[in-house]
């Protein structure tokens, strides 16, 4: 287990593959690592590519944008620690990287972010890096175990709550503001706020649809 603390050097003599197709990005954080001595094995904008050459160099880190990110990854290469680079917010993205990867950085803070990264994961923690952890804050959302809707759903409002029960019905959001004595731009912003607390693909467009697949939920 390498050790760094204040001096990036430490890094030095570990490999990492780099995976990254944001070219501003990725030639950023590659410079940076570069710099402190890490070994960046190559920078991959092919997936394909990138699989072969997990399995052919078996390096200690991998970082990659979401886009290669693969379950399969660890099978060929069991003890490669792995870091993801993105800007998904959805819910289930998050849960998926807790459990299956080793540190979540957000692309608006990712140079500042990829040493913060390694302490943790030397630490054996997983790591979300600062654009993230406010996200899950601000929502206060756990990451202990793997999603549960019940329990994400009591961070809404009673208002929120009561919205999503009737729009599980089939009611249209004109007929919910009506039935509630609500304007309709009230309503628009009570979704958006649902959108945005449970993290939804979509948007307040797909509230309704999270509504009616979830109405066993809400009863």
């Amino acid at each position: 287990m390498f050790n760094i603390e204040k001096n990036p050097q430490s890094l030095q003599r570990h490999s990492i593959l780099v995976a990254l197709p944001q070219m501003f990005v990725s030639s950023c954080i590659c410079s940076v690592l570069k710099g402190a001595g890490l070994a960046v094995l190559t920078e991959i904008s092919d997936k394909a590519h990138f699989i072969k050459q997990n399995e052919l160099w078996k390096p200690e880190f991998l970082l990659i944008s979401e886009h290669f990110f693969d379950e399969s990854i660890k099978n060929s290469n069991p003890k490669v620690k792995i870091i993801v680079l993105s800007e998904n917010l959805s819910l289930a993205f998050l849960h998926l990287m807790h459990d299956e990867a080793n540190a979540l950085i957000h692309i608006n803070d990712a140079c500042e972010s990829v040493f913060e990264a390694f302490r943790h994961i030397n630490s054996n923690r997983f790591y979300f890096s600062k654009e993230y952890a406010n996200y899950i804050q601000k929502f206060s959302l756990k990451f202990s175990s793997s999603p549960d809707l019940r329990e994400q759903i009591k961070i809404l409002s009673k208002r929120e709550i009561e919205i999503l029960k009737y729009l599980s019905t089939g009611e249209n959001s004109k007929a919910v503001s009506e039935r509630l004595f609500i304007s309709y731009q009230t309503l628009m912003s009570h979704k958006l706020n649902i959108s945005e607390k449970l993290a939804l693909v979509g948007g307040r467009k797909s509230v309704n649809q999270f509504a009616m697949l979830n109405r066993h939920l809400l009863a």
